[in-house]
């Protein structure tokens, strides 16, 4: 693990990159596939918060019986269930 800062910190300063806090950061995460995957999802899922009201406009406890089971259209992609 100690060799693997002093390569980063080798390559920064050959490359003229300042070192920082933030630009280590970036860097181990970077290295790392668990965590830009995990950076990925939670990325995806405030991306999802954010625009639910587009994803999904109808209340989770609202019903309209008279357009139970209709096929697919414009407005239900999927059609409908009761």
């Amino acid at each position: 693990m100690f060799s693997r800062k002093k390569a980063i910190a080798k390559t920064q300063a050959l490359a003229g990159v300042p070192e920082g806090s933030k630009q280590e950061i970036w860097l181990s995460l970077k290295a790392n596939r668990r965590a830009m995957f995990g950076l990925l999802f939670i990325t995806l899922l405030t991306i999802t918060a954010i625009f639910a009201d587009f994803i999904a406009p109808y209340g989770m406890r609202e019903q309209n019986l008279a357009n139970a089971l209709q096929f697919p259209s414009r407005s239900h992609w999927f059609g409908t269930d009761d």
